[in-house]
């Protein structure tokens, strides 16, 4: 099945809390520099802010799924 980023991110939102959000979003974050810092490409990754305000999970959830993040190399 096919899901939109609209369709995926309340599901998202009601399976995991906002604890595994993060430490998801840290764990790509970092999986993805290991790979830029190994291979001879020459890629800037956007910057993945941390997220503080009461829509926390929301904006974390955008912040992984952001497409300029995939779309950079």
């Amino acid at each position: 099945m096919k899901l939109t980023d609209i369709q995926l991110k309340p599901v998202l939102i009601s399976f995991y809390n906002e604890e595994e959000l993060c430490g998801s979003k840290e764990v790509l974050q970092n999986l993805l520099v290991d790979i830029v810092n190994s291979s001879a490409v020459d890629v800037e990754l956007p910057c993945l802010p941390k997220r503080q305000s009461e829509n926390k999970c929301k904006q974390t959830i955008q912040d992984i799924l952001k497409r300029p993040l995939w779309n950079s190399w």
